[in-house]
């Protein structure tokens, strides 16, 4: 089922303990942590969060990267080898980058919608530091989610790169039935990792037009314009639940989603999904979710991957994904970019 380069390291992945926050940050601490690069510069975005910024002083594009750890957990730090790679690659392309890793505020702490509002605030200061440059988005797994999320606010990029996006609480398609106990994300690291996100919010409060809004709201549109997520016919949208409920969405997660209401503000976007992974259908949806409204959507779907597999360094698992978000960022680029000279 796994590619053979990514097993050892699915196998070496501990528990996804979302429902301990310190002790999965704890974990992730060990190991992930390295010192800073030569040149990293941290800057404290006022009104927001700290960033982690890479790269040259002058650039053609900026990267700007939301990390992954389900709400709960990781840094921005943690990204720093990864984003490394891509200012390299991008050179050997004959064009320099700027990535700029944000720190956003963890749940449960700082639940919904400080992160989301964090990473606006971000893009912003972005845009005022670096005038003219096109700016992409990047998001992993947790990271991808509040893309989503800060997308449906207000247009902010002008390309998306979303990798096995964090879509909705529901956790009711055919892959969370599938692949329930993992690899890696699990249908108990979900539950918590929402009800911590979404903690203390009731549906309708996480409606990005307010309190007053319906909480139907948030789910994606049909076709026909019906802004319910996918059920049966009596609109049930929950997973089969046993006799103690181990299987349902958060309670307080009912209807809210980070699918979007407003994908006329999404830029070109880029999805890639792990093949066995229990996000793969969330990832799929927004796919269709974001062609049907006119937005140009590319999606992969890498065979052979599970959660949290896409860049693992050295495979070519992430050779791959790692090319596909360069050349994301040269279409965002357009006109303006400089490829390297025949």
């Amino acid at each position: 089922m796994l590619d053979p380069q990514l097993r050892a390291a699915v196998a070496a992945t501990p528990e996804q303990t979302t429902w301990d926050p310190p002790l999965l940050r704890r974990r992730g601490e060990e190991a992930f942590f390295a010192p800073d690069a030569p040149g990293t510069r941290t800057v404290n975005v006022p009104g927001a969060c700290p960033v982690l910024v890479q790269g040259p002083v002058l650039a053609d594009a900026l990267l700007l990267t939301v990390h992954g750890g389900g709400f709960v957990a990781g840094r921005a730090a943690f990204d720093q080898e990864r984003n490394r790679e891509l200012i390299s690659a991008a050179h050997a392309r004959g064009w320099e980058l700027i990535t700029i890793g944000v720190d956003y505020s963890l749940s449960p702490e700082a639940p919904y919608p400080r992160a989301a509002e964090e990473l606006a605030a971000c893009v912003d200061w972005a845009r005022r530091t670096y005038p003219g440059l096109p700016l992409v988005l990047l998001g992993d797994s947790a990271g991808a989610g509040l893309i989503i999320h800060a997308l449906d606010r207000s247009p902010l990029a002008d390309a998306a790169v979303l990798l096995e996006p964090v879509v909705s609480p529901a956790l009711d398609t055919p892959s969370w039935r599938t692949y329930a106990d993992g690899p890696v994300w699990t249908r108990r690291a979900a539950q918590a990792s929402w009800q911590a996100y979404l903690t203390g919010v009731a549906a309708s409060d996480a409606s990005p037009t307010g309190p007053d809004a319906p909480a139907a709201d948030l789910a994606p549109a049909n076709a026909s314009g019906a802004n319910q997520a996918p059920g049966d016919a009596n609109g049930a949208n929950q997973a089969p639940a046993n006799a103690s409920g181990a299987n349902q969405a958060p309670a307080n997660a009912s209807g809210a989603s980070l699918a979007p209401r407003a994908p006329r503000n999404f830029p070109p976007t880029l999805i890639i999904a792990a093949a066995h992974d229990p996000l793969r259908d969330e990832a799929f949806a927004l796919a269709g979710e974001l062609t049907d409204t006119d937005v140009p959507t590319e999606l992969l779907c890498l065979p052979g991957t599970a959660h949290g597999t896409l860049s693992i360094p050295g495979t070519d698992v992430w050779a791959r994904v790692r090319a596909s978000i360069l050349d994301a960022i040269e279409r965002a680029q357009g006109p303006t970019h400089r490829p390297l000279p025949d």
